[in-house]
């Protein structure tokens, strides 16, 4: 399935299934980047959520963890794995009625085996990193459910 046709099911509250197993979006965060890209970030159960960006038409299905990770150099060691900085991004964290609630700035860390790293901080929560491990998901592991 392409990736536009994911995002308008899961926009539209519909599950989609990704790599074999059914994901239903509890709750949609919406990033206005700020080289004006719009990701969508879609989190479901057991801590699983999608990154969408129509745009670039990539979907990543991510998994948060509890376990403290910290770049060194532009490097990520994770997994017994070296995961390297390969996007910087910020933008404004928006409601359903394009509100701004947040500002956020993520920076993603990708192994030589295509997995990503994605170290996330809210200035809201300027305190805390969110960390997740994912991978890009090709049109062929997305489905309707």
């Amino acid at each position: 399935m392409n990736v536009q046709k994911a995002l308008d099911l899961l926009l539209g509250g519909s599950p989609v299934v990704v790599s074999g197993k059914t994901f239903t979006s509890a709750k949609l965060q919406k990033i206005h980047l700020t080289t004006g890209e719009m990701q969508y970030w879609f989190h479901g159960d057991d801590h699983i959520w999608l990154s969408i960006d129509a745009e670039s038409e990539e979907v990543v299905m991510f998994e948060d963890i509890d376990e403290e990770v910290e770049a060194i150099d532009d490097v990520v060691p994770y997994g017994g794995e070296d995961h390297e900085l390969s996007v910087e991004q910020s933008g404004k964290v928006l409601d359903e009625e394009d509100e701004q609630l947040d500002v956020v700035q993520f920076n993603d860390y990708e192994s030589h085996r295509g997995q990503i790293v994605r170290l996330t901080e809210y200035e809201v929560s300027e305190d805390s990193v969110d960390v997740a491990i994912g991978r890009i998901m090709t049109e062929e592991e997305i489905q309707a459910a």
